[in-house]
Protein backbone atom coordinates (compact mmCIF):
# COMPACT_ATOMS: atom_id res chain seq x y z
CA UNK A 1 0.00 0.00 0.00
CA UNK A 2 1.22 3.69 0.02
CA UNK A 3 1.47 6.00 2.40
CA UNK A 4 1.01 10.39 3.10
CA UNK A 5 3.14 11.33 5.69
CA UNK A 6 5.12 13.80 7.35
CA UNK A 7 8.31 13.39 8.88
CA UNK A 8 10.36 16.18 10.28
CA UNK A 9 13.44 15.22 10.35
CA UNK A 10 13.97 14.96 6.29
CA UNK A 11 13.84 17.40 3.77
CA UNK A 12 16.01 20.60 3.39
CA UNK A 13 13.14 22.95 5.14
CA UNK A 14 12.93 21.58 8.36
CA UNK A 15 10.85 18.49 7.40
CA UNK A 16 9.12 17.07 4.40
CA UNK A 17 5.62 15.25 3.30
CA UNK A 18 6.98 12.22 2.30
CA UNK A 19 5.47 9.25 0.07
CA UNK A 20 6.61 5.57 1.01
CA UNK A 21 5.59 2.06 -0.63
CA UNK A 22 4.63 -0.15 2.38
CA UNK A 23 4.77 -4.23 2.20
CA UNK A 24 1.53 -5.63 4.01
CA UNK A 25 3.22 -8.51 5.58
CA UNK A 26 6.56 -7.17 6.91
CA UNK A 27 5.75 -3.56 7.26
CA UNK A 28 9.15 -2.47 5.58
CA UNK A 29 8.73 0.84 4.30
CA UNK A 30 10.72 1.77 1.06
CA UNK A 31 10.48 5.89 0.14
CA UNK A 32 8.98 6.60 -3.36
CA UNK A 33 9.22 10.60 -3.00
CA UNK A 34 9.75 13.57 -1.21
CA UNK A 35 6.99 15.39 -2.65
CA UNK A 36 8.02 18.55 -0.92
CA UNK A 37 11.63 18.87 -2.34
CA UNK A 38 9.94 17.87 -5.71
CA UNK A 39 6.72 19.93 -6.29
CA UNK A 40 5.05 22.25 -4.05
CA UNK A 41 1.32 20.93 -5.48
CA UNK A 42 1.34 16.82 -5.95
CA UNK A 43 -0.93 14.73 -6.92
CA UNK A 44 -0.12 10.62 -7.08
CA UNK A 45 -2.01 7.51 -8.02
CA UNK A 46 -1.29 3.68 -7.57
CA UNK A 47 -0.94 2.44 -11.52
CA UNK A 48 0.16 -1.02 -10.16
CA UNK A 49 2.16 -3.25 -8.04
CA UNK A 50 5.11 -1.36 -6.46
CA UNK A 51 4.45 2.05 -8.94
CA UNK A 52 3.21 4.85 -8.64
CA UNK A 53 2.83 8.11 -10.92
CA UNK A 54 3.43 11.28 -9.66
CA UNK A 55 2.42 14.70 -11.46
CA UNK A 56 3.43 18.18 -10.26
CA UNK A 57 2.50 22.28 -11.05
CA UNK A 58 5.56 23.00 -8.96
CA UNK A 59 9.30 22.36 -8.40
CA UNK A 60 11.26 23.85 -5.45
CA UNK A 61 14.60 25.23 -6.05
CA UNK A 62 15.01 28.02 -2.69
CA UNK A 63 11.05 29.56 -3.37
CA UNK A 64 8.67 27.89 -5.19
CA UNK A 65 8.70 28.13 -8.71
CA UNK A 66 6.02 27.60 -11.25
CA UNK A 67 6.64 25.58 -14.26
CA UNK A 68 5.30 23.51 -16.72
CA UNK A 69 3.69 20.45 -15.04
CA UNK A 70 5.65 17.33 -14.97
CA UNK A 71 4.64 13.66 -14.74
CA UNK A 72 6.82 10.52 -13.83
CA UNK A 73 6.88 7.19 -12.31
CA UNK A 74 8.25 5.51 -9.63
CA UNK A 75 8.38 2.16 -8.77
CA UNK A 76 10.29 -0.40 -6.51
CA UNK A 77 12.56 -2.89 -7.21
CA UNK A 78 11.78 -5.12 -4.73
CA UNK A 79 9.95 -8.72 -4.40
CA UNK A 80 6.79 -9.20 -2.89
CA UNK A 81 8.44 -9.43 1.05
CA UNK A 82 10.19 -6.16 0.16
CA UNK A 83 13.91 -7.67 -0.16
CA UNK A 84 16.07 -6.72 -3.42
CA UNK A 85 16.72 -9.40 -5.58
CA UNK A 86 20.02 -10.19 -5.94
CA UNK A 87 20.50 -9.02 -9.70
CA UNK A 88 19.50 -5.52 -9.07
CA UNK A 89 21.95 -2.98 -8.16
CA UNK A 90 21.74 -1.64 -4.33
CA UNK A 91 18.83 0.83 -4.81
CA UNK A 92 15.32 0.51 -4.00
CA UNK A 93 13.64 2.24 -6.37
CA UNK A 94 13.28 3.48 -9.78
CA UNK A 95 12.02 6.52 -11.67
CA UNK A 96 10.76 7.04 -15.41
CA UNK A 97 9.66 10.37 -16.82
CA UNK A 98 6.51 10.65 -18.86
CA UNK A 99 5.76 11.85 -21.54
CA UNK A 100 4.91 15.73 -21.14
CA UNK A 101 1.68 17.39 -19.41
CA UNK A 102 -0.21 19.41 -22.39
CA UNK A 103 -1.76 22.39 -21.61
CA UNK A 104 -5.03 24.29 -22.60
CA UNK A 105 -3.48 27.21 -25.09
CA UNK A 106 -7.08 29.01 -24.44
CA UNK A 107 -6.32 29.13 -20.40
CA UNK A 108 -3.97 31.26 -19.18
CA UNK A 109 -0.64 29.76 -17.88
CA UNK A 110 2.21 31.18 -15.80
CA UNK A 111 6.25 30.64 -14.96
CA UNK A 112 7.82 31.78 -12.75
CA UNK A 113 8.69 32.60 -8.83
CA UNK A 114 5.39 31.97 -7.16
CA UNK A 115 3.28 33.34 -4.00
CA UNK A 116 1.84 30.65 -2.97
CA UNK A 117 0.42 32.63 0.20
CA UNK A 118 -1.04 35.28 -1.62
CA UNK A 119 -1.78 33.00 -5.14
CA UNK A 120 0.41 35.40 -8.09
CA UNK A 121 3.59 36.12 -9.46
CA UNK A 122 6.47 36.58 -6.33
CA UNK A 123 7.33 40.40 -5.81
CA UNK A 124 10.44 40.18 -7.24
CA UNK A 125 9.33 38.78 -10.69
CA UNK A 126 6.78 42.05 -10.43
CA UNK A 127 9.90 44.44 -9.99
CA UNK A 128 11.14 42.63 -12.87
CA UNK A 129 14.28 41.33 -11.45
CA UNK A 130 15.86 37.89 -12.38
CA UNK A 131 17.78 37.17 -15.89
CA UNK A 132 17.90 38.64 -18.72
CA UNK A 133 18.81 37.33 -22.25
CA UNK A 134 18.62 38.59 -25.94
CA UNK A 135 16.45 36.88 -28.58
CA UNK A 136 18.87 35.26 -30.75
CA UNK A 137 16.62 33.69 -33.13
CA UNK A 138 12.75 32.52 -34.03
CA UNK A 139 11.30 30.37 -36.21
CA UNK A 140 7.97 28.79 -36.86
CA UNK A 141 8.04 25.10 -36.89
CA UNK A 142 5.55 22.28 -38.44
CA UNK A 143 4.27 21.83 -34.95
CA UNK A 144 4.76 24.97 -33.40
CA UNK A 145 7.56 27.53 -32.45
CA UNK A 146 11.14 27.73 -31.84
CA UNK A 147 13.46 30.11 -30.05
CA UNK A 148 17.11 30.50 -28.92
CA UNK A 149 18.96 33.34 -26.72
CA UNK A 150 21.81 35.14 -26.18
CA UNK A 151 23.19 37.07 -23.33
CA UNK A 152 21.67 40.64 -23.25
CA UNK A 153 24.77 43.04 -23.34
CA UNK A 154 23.38 46.38 -22.63
CA UNK A 155 24.84 46.67 -19.31
CA UNK A 156 27.73 44.28 -17.76
CA UNK A 157 25.26 43.73 -14.56
CA UNK A 158 22.12 42.35 -17.77
CA UNK A 159 25.17 40.41 -19.39
CA UNK A 160 26.02 38.56 -15.65
CA UNK A 161 22.47 37.92 -14.93
CA UNK A 162 22.21 35.23 -18.27
CA UNK A 163 24.29 32.87 -16.18
CA UNK A 164 24.58 33.50 -12.45
CA UNK A 165 25.06 29.36 -12.12
CA UNK A 166 23.62 27.51 -15.68
CA UNK A 167 22.20 29.05 -18.54
CA UNK A 168 18.39 28.51 -18.83
CA UNK A 169 15.52 29.73 -21.26
CA UNK A 170 13.06 32.69 -20.01
CA UNK A 171 10.55 32.41 -17.31
CA UNK A 172 6.85 32.85 -19.51
CA UNK A 173 3.63 33.10 -19.67
CA UNK A 174 0.41 32.70 -22.02
CA UNK A 175 -2.96 34.51 -22.75
CA UNK A 176 -5.84 34.07 -24.85
CA UNK A 177 -8.59 36.36 -26.33
CA UNK A 178 -11.73 34.51 -26.62
CA UNK A 179 -12.95 37.00 -29.32
CA UNK A 180 -10.55 37.51 -31.62
CA UNK A 181 -8.15 33.59 -30.96
CA UNK A 182 -5.15 35.16 -30.49
CA UNK A 183 -2.76 33.30 -28.65
CA UNK A 184 -0.14 35.21 -26.79
CA UNK A 185 3.48 33.55 -25.48
CA UNK A 186 5.24 36.31 -23.25
CA UNK A 187 9.17 35.71 -22.60
CA UNK A 188 9.91 37.70 -19.73
CA UNK A 189 13.45 39.89 -19.60
CA UNK A 190 14.00 38.90 -23.57
CA UNK A 191 15.29 41.81 -25.82
CA UNK A 192 14.31 41.73 -29.19
CA UNK A 193 18.15 44.30 -29.28
CA UNK A 194 20.75 45.28 -27.30
CA UNK A 195 23.95 47.10 -27.48
CA UNK A 196 27.39 45.81 -26.68
CA UNK A 197 29.97 45.48 -23.95
CA UNK A 198 33.72 46.42 -24.63
CA UNK A 199 35.18 43.20 -25.77
CA UNK A 200 38.14 43.13 -23.22
CA UNK A 201 35.23 42.89 -20.33
CA UNK A 202 33.18 40.54 -22.60
CA UNK A 203 36.74 38.20 -22.80
CA UNK A 204 37.82 38.93 -19.16
CA UNK A 205 34.40 37.32 -18.49
CA UNK A 206 35.35 33.78 -20.83
CA UNK A 207 32.72 34.46 -23.21
CA UNK A 208 34.73 35.36 -26.42
CA UNK A 209 32.16 33.67 -28.60
CA UNK A 210 29.68 36.08 -28.39
CA UNK A 211 32.41 38.92 -28.93
CA UNK A 212 31.35 39.31 -32.56
CA UNK A 213 27.71 38.75 -32.23
CA UNK A 214 27.10 42.52 -30.71
CA UNK A 215 25.17 44.81 -31.05
CA UNK A 216 22.21 42.20 -31.71
CA UNK A 217 18.82 42.75 -33.18
CA UNK A 218 16.05 40.38 -34.11
CA UNK A 219 13.70 41.98 -36.08
CA UNK A 220 9.93 42.51 -34.97
CA UNK A 221 6.95 42.03 -37.32
CA UNK A 222 5.79 38.85 -38.94
CA UNK A 223 8.26 35.40 -38.64
CA UNK A 224 6.46 35.38 -42.18
CA UNK A 225 4.66 32.58 -42.87
CA UNK A 226 2.03 30.27 -41.35
CA UNK A 227 1.51 26.58 -39.64
CA UNK A 228 -1.03 24.36 -39.26
CA UNK A 229 -1.53 25.50 -35.77
CA UNK A 230 -0.73 29.03 -35.93
CA UNK A 231 -1.17 32.05 -38.85
CA UNK A 232 -0.45 35.34 -38.67
CA UNK A 233 2.27 34.66 -36.35
CA UNK A 234 3.71 38.21 -35.02
CA UNK A 235 6.62 39.64 -32.68
CA UNK A 236 7.09 42.51 -30.23
CA UNK A 237 8.74 44.37 -27.78
CA UNK A 238 6.42 44.97 -24.79
CA UNK A 239 8.37 46.98 -22.21
CA UNK A 240 11.22 44.43 -20.68
CA UNK A 241 9.51 41.38 -22.80
CA UNK A 242 9.31 40.16 -26.03
CA UNK A 243 5.77 39.29 -26.63
CA UNK A 244 4.50 36.32 -29.60
CA UNK A 245 0.89 36.85 -30.94
CA UNK A 246 -0.53 34.05 -33.22
CA UNK A 247 -4.02 33.52 -34.65
CA UNK A 248 -4.89 29.45 -33.41
CA UNK A 249 -6.66 27.40 -36.01
CA UNK A 250 -9.05 24.47 -34.99
CA UNK A 251 -5.87 22.30 -35.26
CA UNK A 252 -4.35 23.42 -31.88
CA UNK A 253 -6.08 21.36 -29.42
CA UNK A 254 -3.14 21.53 -26.76
CA UNK A 255 0.87 22.30 -26.29
CA UNK A 256 3.64 21.96 -24.13
CA UNK A 257 6.91 23.57 -23.53
CA UNK A 258 9.94 21.92 -24.14
CA UNK A 259 13.63 23.86 -23.02
CA UNK A 260 17.09 22.74 -23.44
CA UNK A 261 20.53 23.80 -25.05
CA UNK A 262 22.38 23.77 -28.40
CA UNK A 263 25.69 22.98 -27.06
CA UNK A 264 28.15 23.81 -24.14
CA UNK A 265 25.81 25.42 -21.75
CA UNK A 266 25.26 29.01 -23.50
CA UNK A 267 22.54 28.69 -26.14
CA UNK A 268 19.46 27.94 -24.11
CA UNK A 269 16.28 26.89 -26.44
CA UNK A 270 13.08 27.25 -26.00
CA UNK A 271 9.96 25.13 -28.17
CA UNK A 272 6.28 25.49 -28.03
CA UNK A 273 4.78 22.55 -29.28
CA UNK A 274 1.33 22.02 -30.29
CA UNK A 275 -0.69 18.79 -31.20
CA UNK A 276 -4.33 18.80 -32.47
CA UNK A 277 -7.18 18.04 -29.88
CA UNK A 278 -8.39 14.15 -28.96
CA UNK A 279 -10.44 12.54 -30.90
CA UNK A 280 -13.97 13.62 -29.56
CA UNK A 281 -12.84 16.24 -27.87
Amino acid sequence: MVEYRYDPNCGSYGGGHMVDWVFHETGRRVLLENVDERAGVCTYEVVGPGTVRFRTEFYRIDALYKTIPRSWEVSVLVDESGALPNDYIPVEVEWRDLSPVWLDPREPFYTGIWDTEHGGPYELERMGAGRYEQLYDARIDADGLSFTFIPNADSMERYISFSPVATSAPDWETDFDRSSGIFTFRMRRVSLSCGSLPEEELRNFGTDQFIALYPYSFPAGSLGRDSHFLTDVQLAQDGEDTVVTARLTDNAGSFTVETGNLGQDNIPKLRVVFQEPEPGA
